[in-house]
């Protein structure tokens, strides 16, 4: 091989290394990047202990409610509940943005000389007039009636990494709109099914949760936003504990009762989430799920 032919080959590797990073970096952080999986990683853990507990305090202040039922299961099931509701919301916005994105980039660049023209006339326009006029527009067609398959996919990977540095700085307060009715809608499915749940919904409560709704959709926002998306993990019906943590069990017709061992482990049929868990994009753990279990008893009374 000769001289250039082995210094192309580095600098064609370096590139290639270079797109892996922005496309997963699960394993190989920017160490000066913003919203990095690491930071995230330690900020949902301090979210769980500061956070929920502030939100549980502030419903215990409301609803004047001290038994352990509450306290254990009330309380933190409505925290988790919010935040799998705002995990939700973002989710498919992300996935919104993410398709825009694509026919965007994919007009952007079929069009560009085009735009570009148009771009330079217009500005020799504008200095002709001394500043005067009225500014100008530019507007394009774009398909977001089905995903974009079609689309440059260095650009797309530019974009998505800038989405994730700038999480922190996004605007979302879009997403509040309708966004207690659908915490109210898991809440009253919650009340319907859990027959020894006392807790009942309350739109006045979840007003009173602002502060804790708006940090549940911005800690949701840079978890979809990493590249890529990390995930919530709090809809799997069987115990499983590779990813699960379980605090006891939870008869539904009278509450709560302490952990005791089981054979069968991972048989065991969870009755509830107290807190997601957390997961990269590749699947591993980071934080295992907080559930209890459904009394075995439970079902054959049932």
């Amino acid at each position: 091989m000769s001289e250039n032919n082995f210094i192309f080959c580095v600098f064609r590797l370096a590139s290639i290394s270079e797109r892996r990073v922005k496309q997963d970096q699960r394993k190989v952080e920017d160490t000066l990047s913003s919203n990095r999986q690491s930071d995230l990683e330690k900020d949902f853990s301090s979210f769980f202990d500061e956070d929920r507990l502030d939100a549980c305090e502030k419903m215990l202040s409301i609803f004047q409610k001290e038994e352990d039922e509450f306290n254990y299961i009330h309380y933190p099931r409505l925290a988790c509940i919010i935040l799998e509701a705002a995990y939700e919301q973002v989710k498919e916005a992300r996935n919104g943005c993410v398709d825009l994105f694509k026919e965007f980039t994919r007009v952007m660049v079929e069009n560009a000389a085009q735009m570009g023209t148009f771009v330079v006339t217009r500005r020799k326009l504008f200095r002709e007039r001394k500043g005067s006029g009225d500014p100008f527009q530019f507007t394009f067609k774009a398909c977001i009636m089905e995903e974009p398959t079609k689309f440059p996919k260095n650009a797309m990977d530019g974009l998505l990494l800038s989405l994730k540095e700038n999480a922190e700085r996004c605007f979302l307060d879009k997403l509040m709109e309708g966004f207690l009715d659908k915490v109210l809608m898991k809440w009253n499915k919650w009340y319907e099914e859990d027959k020894s749940c006392l807790f009942t919904p309350s739109y006045q409560l979840l007003e009173n949760l602002d502060q804790y709704i708006k940090a549940c959709l911005r800690l949701s926002w840079r978890i979809v936003t990493q590249v890529p998306p990390m995930n919530l993990e709090y809809q799997t019906l069987k115990l499983d504990i590779n990813i699960h943590k379980k605090l006891g069990y939870h008869n539904r017709f009278k509450g709560r009762e302490k952990s005791r061992p089981s054979a069968q482990e991972n048989q065991e049929d969870i009755a509830c989430y107290l807190w997601p868990g957390l997961q990269d994009g590749g699947g591993r753990v980071i934080r295992a799920g907080e559930v209890l279990c459904v009394i075995p008893e439970e079902e054959k009374s049932g």
